[in-house]
């Protein structure tokens, strides 16, 4: 929670130092407002790749349980905090959450229609009240709600959802159950049962799934 509100603090603090009159503000403000659509491409995208990088690496580090001395430790939490690592946490981990692993499953992975209906239920106001009709301003509506930067808050969490999906597929033993039975057991929730048919039923889904954000999306 502090980590969240310490973002907030520094979204806020950002958009303050963006609207403030200072010399050397201005004069950023004015270079990237005079940029060129070719050169502004070439800073979205050089940051989308730093941002993939840095939330790769965390991501990696966290499931691998790699522990890093200082200051490389601090530099890990910084990007962690960057690229909203506890924000992510929330949605994408099991220990943070307080539905099933298979809700969290599903959540991820349907969270980008998820943000889709939600920016279309947003958009309908804006749709009424505006003066285009049909397909054109419903469009139209939809990109004042955030539709233009949709594709690049999909792949903002692009990693951390695929992180989610594979971990379903992480399973540890044999260990002993209850019945006294040698049986698999999912890393993330030991009392979830890797041939469970609710488990193997899922795996279904959490298959398609990946096929469709590690094949399908990337190469859209």
């Amino acid at each position: 929670i502090a980590l969240v509100v310490l973002l907030l603090a520094g979204i806020a603090a950002a958009v303050v130092v963006g609207r403030s009159d200072l010399s050397r503000v201005k004069q950023v403000k004015a270079y990237f407002g005079e940029m060129d659509e070719e050169h502004r491409r070439w800073w979205k995208e050089t940051a989308k790749t730093l941002w993939l990088m840095a939330q790769t690496c965390s991501l990696f580090l966290s499931v691998e349980s790699v522990h890093l001395p200082a200051p490389f430790s601090w530099l890990v939490s910084a990007m962690d905090f960057v690229t909203l690592g506890p924000l992510a946490s929330f949605f994408f981990s099991p220990c943070a959450s307080f539905v099933t692993h298979y809700a969290t499953l599903t959540l991820t992975a349907l969270a980008p229609l998820l943000l889709l209906a939600l920016i279309a239920l947003l958009a309908v106001p804006f749709f009424i009240a505006g003066a285009g009709r049909g397909w054109r301003g419903f469009r139209a509506a939809m990109d004042r709600c955030g539709f233009r930067h949709y594709a690049t808050m999909i792949m903002l969490f692009h990693t951390s959802i695929c992180v989610k999906l594979f971990s379903h597929f992480n399973c540890q033993g044999p260990y002993e159950d209850e019945t006294g039975e040698e049986r698999r057991h999912l890393a993330t929730d030991y009392s979830i049962k890797c041939d469970d048919d609710d488990y193997l039923a899922y795996s279904v889904f959490a298959t398609g799934m990946l096929f469709v954000y590690v094949l399908v999306l990337p190469l859209g």
